[in-house]
């Protein structure tokens, strides 16, 4: 009622007890599809709803680091139903149109450990009004070797060719001679993305129906 009353609009907890579920049901929590994130929404509207004109911001766009700000404003673009299946497969992001999202709270945890020992970093894409609507990251494979990902809201698909470059270019002043990004076979938009910044198909990768793309 406090964080209401002072223009809170959403809450997010994560919770595997059923038990715990059950309270949060009764006090007007909605459990989000194929997760176990549970919300509370000012408006009495559905989640799916309030997903809607969350992301229908019209502003300038920036593209940053990341910082700890970014802690509670990751959860609903991870949480989105997106198309692709993988979103990022640096912190093993996957969309919960196909598979269940076990953390709330452990998004961060799941990015922010790529910074661990200087291994890698990861950007957002933010509204005027500091809505996250895109995460791109770099993980370091080995001395010359970094994977790049990443992954925005349909709304705004145009940014995300800067997002990823912005992985690329941080890649880059990190002394990387090869810049790796494995993609879907599925996933049409992305391949689009990739090869525009230069990548080149290497290898398909059978296992997990993706293509391997280079850029050297």
């Amino acid at each position: 009622e406090k964080f209401q009353e002072n223009n809170g609009e959403v809450l997010f907890l994560g919770t595997g007890n059923p038990i715990a579920e059950k309270l949060y049901l009764k006090l007007k929590w909605q459990k989000i599809n194929n997760s176990n994130v549970m919300v509370n929404i000012k408006k009495d509207i559905k989640f799916e709803q309030f997903l809607d004109g969350f992301f229908e911001e019209n502003s300038p766009i920036s593209i940053v680091e990341s910082d700890p700000s970014a802690r509670i404003p990751i959860i609903p673009i991870i949480i989105y139903p997106h198309q692709s299946e993988i979103l990022d497969c640096n912190a093993k992001i996957f969309s919960t149109k196909y598979r269940n999202q076990s953390s709330c709270m452990g998004l961060y945890n799941k990015y922010n450990k790529l910074k661990t020992g200087n291994k890698g970093n990861w950007f957002i894409a933010k509204t005027k009004s500091s809505k996250i609507i895109g995460i791109a990251s770099s993980k370091k494979i080995d001395d010359i070797t970094y994977r790049i990902d990443g992954f925005i809201h349909p709304n705004f698909n145009q940014k995300l060719l800067a997002l990823i470059d912005k992985s690329i270019k941080w890649s880059i002043k990190k002394k990387a001679k090869i810049i790796k990004a494995n993609v879907l076979k599925s996933d049409f938009r992305k391949q689009s993305i990739i090869e525009k910044l230069g990548f080149y198909k290497s290898k398909s990768n059978i296992k997990n129906n993706s293509i391997c793309y280079i850029l050297e």
